[in-house]
């Protein structure tokens, strides 16, 4: 099913940018939802998930990775229902 993610140029481009616009909208712990000039403040994680995405991953490695930035890198609580919610956005937007 996700193996449907291109690895060429334009494949990685249009489910990166698919991915960070996802993030900045429906996950955004950060609020920067109003500064469209932050949508790179997930370019970092919007990699990661990425390559989880490309190496059929299961949505729990998706969940886990999220709950960490908001732990370790932003440093706030977790939330794990928002991060299933995103993983399932994320494992939706690639099976189309």
């Amino acid at each position: 099913m996700l193996a449907k993610i291109e690895k060429s140029q334009s494949g990685w481009r249009k489910y990166f940018g698919n991915i960070s616009k996802l993030l900045f909208e429906i996950w955004n712990p950060l609020g920067v939802e109003n500064l469209k000039d932050a949508i790179d403040e997930y370019n970092d994680i919007s990699f990661k998930i990425y390559n989880l995405l490309l190496s059929n991953a299961p949505s729990k490695q998706i969940v886990d990775l999220i709950l960490d930035y908001e732990n370790r890198v932003f440093e706030i609580n977790p939330n794990t229902l928002r991060a299933n919610n995103v993983a399932e956005a994320l494992l939706q937007l690639i099976a189309r």
